[in-house]
C-alpha cells in the first residue's frame, strides 16, 4: 500500500516544488534558493547547477505518471481508453499496484464528460477483480466542466481542492466533452492547456486528458498536433481483432515503457435490471 502524498505538509512553497520536479532537482535544494532568488522576476540558473544534483522523478504509476505532469491518452471507440483511465485512477486512489507497477496513494478526480451510468458498474466490476471496495478517495463529477472557460476551470478547481485535501490526479475524459474546443485550433488547444497549467497544476494534480483518436489517423490524437507539445506523456489504446494494445508514443523526460497488450472480460456484477435480467461490465483481464 502507497503512502499518501501530503503536497501541505511541506517545507516548501508549491512553486519550489514544481520547479523541483520540472529540473530535476532536490527537495533540499529548491528550499535553500535565497529570497532574493525566488523573487527575481526573471530568474536564471547556471547549467553547472542543473547537473550538480541527482535527477529525482516523483510517481503516481510508475514508469507512467509522473508528479505534476500533463499526459494524454487517445483511442478510438471501443479501444477501453476510458476503461484504462478509470482503472489508473482506481489503484491510484487505493495505493494499489497496476499490472506489477508500483503506485503512490493519493486522492483521484475524474471530470467526467459522458457515460456517468457507466461509471457504476465499471466500478463494480473493478471492485470484482481487485476484491476491495471503490476508495473513498477516489470522486467522480456528476456534470461535465468547461475547461477551455476560466471562470469554469477556477470552480472545478476549487471544487477539487473542496473535495480532495491531498488531489494528485485529475482525469478529463474527455477532452471533447469537457471544453467546448475547436480541436484544429492550436490557439483554442493554448488556452486549454494553459486553464490546466493555471488553475489544477497549483493543486499538486497530474493531468490526465482522454481523448480520441484521429478520424482517419487511428494512431494519432484527433485534432491539432499542438496539443502533443505540451504534454510530458502520451499514450494510445488501439483495438485490434482479439486484444486491446497500450502503448507509450512520448515520455518527456523517462524510458517509456513497451507496449502492453490485454483482453476485455465480461462481469457479472450481482446485480439486475427491471427484467430480472443479470448486469453487466466489462474489465481488463489476460494480460499478453
Amino acid at each position: 500500500m502507497g503512502e499518501l502524498i501530503d503536497f501541505a505538509a511541506m517545507t516548501i512553497p508549491l512553486e519550489a516544488y514544481f520547479d523541483d520536479v520540472q529540473q530535476g532537482l532536490t527537495l533540499n535544494k529548491a528550499a535553500s534558493f535565497s529570497k532574493t532568488e525566488r523573487e527575481t522576476p526573471f530568474p536564471l540558473i547556471a547549467a553547472s547547477e542543473l547537473t550538480a544534483h541527482p535527477v529525482k522523478i516523483f510517481w503516481l504509476l510508475h514508469n507512467f505518471i509522473e508528479v505534476a505532469s500533463i499526459n494524454l491518452l487517445f483511442g478510438e471507440p471501443g479501444a477501453a481508453k476510458s476503461l484504462i483511465a478509470l482503472e489508473w485512477a482506481f489503484c491510484i486512489a487505493h495505493g494499489l499496484g497496476w499490472r506489477g507497477l508500483v503506485t503512490k496513494k493519493t486522492d483521484v478526480v475524474i471530470v467526467a464528460g459522458e457515460g456517468f451510468s457507466g461509471y457504476a458498474r465499471r466500478l463494480k466490476a473493478l471492485e470484482i477483480k481487485h476484491g476491495m471496495k471503490s476508495p473513498d478517495n477516489l470522486f467522480v463529477s456528476q456534470r461535465p466542466a468547461q475547461l477551455l472557460d476560466k471562470g469554469s476551470a477556477r470552480l472545478v478547481a476549487e471544487s477539487v481542492k473542496a473535495a480532495c485535501p491531498n488531489p494528485g490526479l485529475v482525469i478529463i475524459d474527455t477532452m471533447h466533452r469537457n471544453a467546448d474546443i475547436d480541436e484544429n485550433s492550436s490557439q483554442d488547444i493554448g488556452k486549454f492547456i494553459n486553464n490546466l497549467d493555471e488553475f489544477l497544476k497549483p493543486l499538486g494534480a497530474a493531468v490526465l486528458i482522454v481523448h480520441h483518436s484521429g478520424h482517419s489517423d487511428k494512431g494519432r490524437s484527433r485534432g491539432s498536433s499542438a496539443i502533443r507539445g505540451a504534454l510530458d506523456a502520451e499514450f494510445s489504446a488501439t483495438k485490434n481483432d482479439d486484444f486491446i494494445t497500450l502503448t507509450c508514443l512520448k515520455s518527456k523526460d523517462f524510458e517509456s515503457y513497451r507496449p502492453i497488450n490485454f483482453k476485455l472480460k465480461v462481469v457479472e456484477l450481482g446485480w439486475f435490471d427491471d427484467d430480472d435480467e443479470p448486469v453487466t461490465s466489462v474489465t481488463s483481464s489476460t494480460y499478453l
